[in-house]
């Protein structure tokens, strides 16, 4: 079985935890990712922040929510099935990464295996975990990693 050295996303994107709301959305949007650990001053995760961070934020009052197709990238082939799109806008003054973020971090090591991942994510109901290596990370496993490593299997088994 796959460990999650050969699978994980080694350009993996950080936040500090003082980044503004309105940059950690355009930085997202731009990566054309849905989240990244927020590690501190020493490179040590202390959270992770993704969209729905920044939905549940918006949604809350604090900061603003409007309908925008850019905020993802377009797959033709899938734009039937696309609901909605979002960007933020009009951020309370000072909002950070900070005050946005989820505290709880799941981490596993490089010799995890696939199965230990996908077990981790189901059960905490994440969609990303983060790859370490002496405390620091080293990479990222997201949901959609395994939806294509269980692909590619699929396709070796059915064939």
């Amino acid at each position: 079985m796959k460990k999650l050295k050969d699978l994980m996303n080694r350009d993996l994107v950080t936040v500090p935890p003082d980044m503004p709301v309105s940059e950690l959305a355009g930085l997202l949007s731009t990566r054309m990712i849905s989240g990244a650990p927020v590690v501190d001053e020493s490179g040590k995760v202390v959270g992770v922040v993704s969209l729905s961070d920044i939905a549940a934020f918006s949604a809350s009052g604090r900061g603003g929510l409007q309908t925008d197709r850019d905020m993802y990238y377009s797959v033709p082939e899938m734009e039937d099935y696309l609901v909605g799109f979002f960007t933020v806008d009009d951020f309370s003054p000072g909002a950070t990464v900070c005050d946005i973020m989820t505290p709880a971090v799941y981490t596993l090591g490089q010799d995890a295996t696939m199965l230990e991942a996908a077990e981790m994510m189901r059960a905490a109901r994440i969609h990303r975990i983060i790859v370490t290596q002496e405390g620091l990370p080293q990479g990222i496993v997201t949901t959609m990693d395994l939806v294509g490593a269980l692909c590619d299997y699929l396709k070796k088994v059915i064939a």
